[in-house]
């Protein structure tokens, strides 16, 4: 392997681009762990806000404790859902 390809091969592996700076690349890696808290501050949140409900309230909105945390962190499958509207 010569050392452009080499070269080539490593910046590909780091997500790198011949012309972009190692600045460019320090902001992208600080915004994409920005993105991440910010995630899983949401899911937090959200996951808080299920487990105040008490249990018929869950019960109306067809989920168990059990399944809490299944559902703040990937929302309802659709065949969760009638075709009725039953749940």
């Amino acid at each position: 392997m010569n050392g452009s390809t080499f070269e080539s091969w490593m910046l590909a592996a780091l997500g790198l681009d011949r012309d972009e700076s190692w600045r460019a690349v320090l902001a992208r890696s600080i915004k994409r762990r920005i993105a991440q808290i910010r995630e899983n501050r949401r899911l937090r949140r959200d996951l808080d806000i299920l487990l105040a409900l008490d249990d018929h309230q869950l019960a109306d909105i067809g989920l168990g404790r059990s399944e809490l945390e299944y559902a703040a962190l990937h929302g309802r499958r659709f065949s969760d859902t009638s075709a009725n509207g039953d749940r």
